[in-house]
This record gives structure tokens, sequence and C-alpha cells, in this order.
């Protein structure tokens, strides 16, 4: 924690959803402790239950406050708030006389007449702690919900997904298919090979890394093309699994912003507004071909003679017989890229059409995801005192030299846990290695989107950093082992 740091700040920095708080509280003045001022138990409340409480406010206050005794609650607040707290009056008192600042006269709830009910005294007590807390300035935790419900909505209702490393993309069809899942968030629990729990809260990086093993084993299984993707029909994929997937596409996209830019975008604008821009149909297809057949599509849209039989070898790959201007070639393409994945089209359409998406933004939005060395770099923040350095040189260069795109999107999945750019910042922390430590190698929170590197790399070649830093990203398992 950095000084001058709030709660907030270092939230928002780390990327956290969660904070764990632990709280130790304990008597810093024990000595003094015969010196307090004892609550008074000769002030009788007035005779009817529902008067005000009249109440010293504390220590350096002329004034009297008058306590009404509120009645709103009497009938909403659960039964089982008010015996909590009665049964607890004794500790609330005996904790009010050791804070002298708070207040010096409080009337015992036991002198209150019998008939009082106890909804009324825990009004006494929580009107009394108001007035206390506003009079000498000290924190006041609000008091009991008039209704548990009031309380549940403020709050996001949390469903937890149980997955396998290396099944993610079954385990999550298998949950989704089985229905409508009113939730308003999702967080994942990511089980080993061997059924045990890995060691880790999702704050965002978990499941973006799930995703990220969704996506890429749904394009090999589930997709055919090459830059672009369509999906395929198949028999064992129903209308509820192909649901499914629209709904991990719902919720990858509104929760951590990870969308799937490899499928075609105008298969996409037709599963989300339900018909798609034929002018940009040709620039997908062109994408969603192998890139021999892409040459020769090239050719014949600029010059439809001089390709000559050259095309017709291509042609048999999408069952056309003849080609008699390039106006079929438009038609190709609107048949792989729409006609034949309609029925999926279809299914997603009935998941997405309210999804917050306009063809504009779809645009945009396939650009700022995809990774390019120079956005990695813009993303990178490193210490103000190590800005200059020669490791942060190292990281940088080894950024620079990522022209592979995989590359550069296995090193956005350490970092973040998408091989997308879905997050603006990856702080780059350098930390002190234990020079009788047989192991050194980068480690990252995928959470915090923080990449954590040796300070010891700068004494060696930048070689050895970035030999070490590939041979991490080559190796396709991965498991979360940092809370």
């Amino acid at each position: 924690m950095r000084e001058g740091e709030t709660v907030g700040v270092i939230m928002k920095r780390l990327g956290l959803k969660h904070f764990r708080c632990y709280l130790l509280a304990k008597n810093s003045n024990k000595d003094d402790d015969e010196d307090l001022p004892r609550l008074s138990h000769k002030q009788k409340c007035p005779g009817k239950s529902s008067d005000p409480i009249r109440i010293n406010t504390g220590v350096g206050h002329d004034k009297i406050k008058e306590i009404p005794v509120t009645s709103e609650l009497q009938t909403s607040r659960p039964e089982n708030h008010t015996n909590l707290l009665v049964d607890h009056e004794e500790e609330i008192f005996t904790t009010l006389q050791s804070e002298p600042e708070i207040v010096d006269f409080l009337p015992y709830l036991d002198d209150i007449e019998p008939s009082t009910s106890g909804t009324q005294k825990q009004d006494v007590v929580m009107n009394v702690l108001a007035v206390a807390a506003e009079e000498s300035g000290i924190i006041q935790f609000g008091s009991l919900p008039s209704n548990e419900d009031d309380l549940d909505a403020t709050l996001p209702i949390v469903k937890y997904i149980t997955v396998h490393r290396g099944l993610v993309c079954r385990d999550l069809l298998m949950f989704f298919s089985e229905g409508p899942h009113e939730y308003s968030k999702f967080e994942i629990k990511m089980l080993k090979q061997d059924g045990t729990e890995e060691i880790a809260d999702d704050n965002g990086g978990v499941m973006r890394d799930v995703l990220t093993e969704f996506w890429e084993t749904f394009y090999t299984q589930y997709t055919e093309g090459n830059s672009y993707k369509v999906p395929v029909i198949r028999h064992d994929i129903t209308e509820s699994l192909w649901r499914a997937v629209a709904d991990v596409i719902k919720i990858g996209y509104t929760q951590e912003g990870v969308f799937p830019i490899k499928l075609a975008p105008s298969f996409m604008q037709q599963a989300i507004f339900g018909q798609c821009n034929n002018n940009e149909v040709i620039d997908s297809f062109l994408k969603f071909v192998p890139m021999m057949d892409k040459v020769v599509f090239e050719a014949a849209l600029k010059d439809f003679p001089s390709v000559g039989d050259d095309i017709m070898d291509v042609l048999e790959q999408y069952d056309v017989k003849t080609l008699e201007s390039e106006s079929n070639i438009r038609e190709i393409a609107h048949k792989e890229l729409i006609q034949k994945p309609m029925f999926v089209a279809d299914a997603f359409y009935k998941v997405l059409k309210n999804t917050k998406l306009v063809e504009a933004e779809m645009e945009v939005m396939y650009s700022a995801l995809q990774p390019t060395p120079k956005k990695v770099l813009k993303a990178l923040i490193f210490p103000n005192d190590m800005r200059q350095d020669e490791i942060s040189s190292f990281v940088k260069k080894m950024v620079r030299e990522m022209d592979d795109p995989q590359s550069l999107k296995l090193f956005l999945r350490f970092c973040t846990g998408s091989d997308m750019m879905t997050k603006p910042s990856i702080h780059i922390r350098f930390t002190s290695v234990d020079v009788s430590a047989s192991v050194r190698c980068p480690s990252a929170h995928t959470c915090g989107c923080v990449l954590e590197v040796p300070k010891s790399y700068a004494q060696d070649p930048f070689v050895t950093l970035k030999a070490d830093f590939m041979e991490i990203l080559k190796n396709r398992y991965r498991q979360m082992d940092i809370v």
C-alpha cells in the first residue's frame, strides 16, 4: 500500500472487484478506564414508550437532544433482527462506556416500561447511536435494513461456475445450456486435472483466462475459416447449445469486454442485428478463405477476364461449377458467411438481440481489441523511478520484437488473462529475488494486470530475459496459484 492511497484507489490500481478487510480493535488507554464516565441508569424514560428520550449528547456540548422513538420500521423489520440487537444491548452499552467522546449519559433499556416492544427498544438504540455519531464525528455504520430484500437489491447476484482446466468449453456449454440464468455477475472456480481447486480468487483475471481457453477450443472444434471464421453446422450441436455459446458471448462482453473477434463481422452483424452490411461481406470473405484462394479472388474482383482457368480449381471448393462475372463472387461470399450458418445466427440472435451494440461500435471494437506491438507498448506502465532503467528497456525491446501475432497474444494472456486488448494498462513491477533461489522467472497477476520481473535480469544480457519469457509463453499448461 502506497502512502496516501485510499482503498478505492488501491482496488482500481490492482483491478480488484473484491476487497478482504480484517479489522483489529483494541483499547489504547487501559490505565485510564477508571476515569471514564459511567452510564447513569437513575433516569427513567418518559411514561409512554412513544415519547422522545432526552439525552446529553456528549462532553463539550451544552444542548440536550430529543431522540424520538421511530415507528416506521416497527412493522417492517424482521423479528430476528430485533432479537439480535436486544440480545446484545449490554454489549452495546459496555462499548459506549469506553468512549467518552460519544456520550456521557444514556438510559438503560431495562428502565423502559415493560409495555415497550422490542422493536421500539431497537429504534431507541439506533437513534441514540446516530445522534452520538453525529455529535462526535465518529463513523456510523448504518442501522439495520428495513427489509432484507432492500439490501439484496443493491448487491450483484453472483453465480459461481465450476470448470475444469482443459475442459472449459465443454463445462461452460453444459452450464449455460441448462436454461436461463438470471444473475447479474458470474465468477469462476477453476479445478485442476486432479479435481482440486486452483488457488485463485476471481477478480476478473480468472474469468478472462477461462474465456480465452473457451474461444481457442471453440474456434478449433466448431468453426471453419482462416483469419475470420464462421460456425459450422454439426448434427451433435442443438439449438440450446448454440444459445449457450451466445450466452458466453454476452457474459464475456458485458462483464470483461471480451468479444470473439475471430468470428466474421458480417456473420456477427447477422447474429446481433438480424441483418448484415452487404458491402462488408466481401471484406470478411477474403479473410475467411485460405490465402491462396484470396489471391485468386482479389485478382478476379480487379480484372475478371485475366484470371482465366485459374479460378476453376478454387470454385470447386465452394460447389460452384461456372463463374460468369465478379458478381458471382459476392454471391459465394454471402452463401458461405450468412446462408450456410443461418441456423446458428438465428440461435445467437435470440440471445444477443438486446446486446448494447451498434454496427459502428462493432467495427471500432474489432479494431480496438486486435493487439499490436504498438498498442501493448503504450499499455505498459513502469514505476516512476525505473522508467529509464536498463531492465525497463529490456521489457520494451522484448515486446517490440513480438512481430508474430501469436507471441503477442500469448504475452497479453500471460499478463491479463485475455489474448485481446481488453485492458488499457499493464503495470510492470520489478521484484527482488533471493540469489540462492534455483528458479528465476517472470510472474503475473492477471486480475490486476500486473507483470512482475526480477531485477536480477538487469545483470544479464537481454537475450536471457527473452529466452526465459518465451519459454514460459510456449508452455501451454497454465495454472492459477496466486491469490
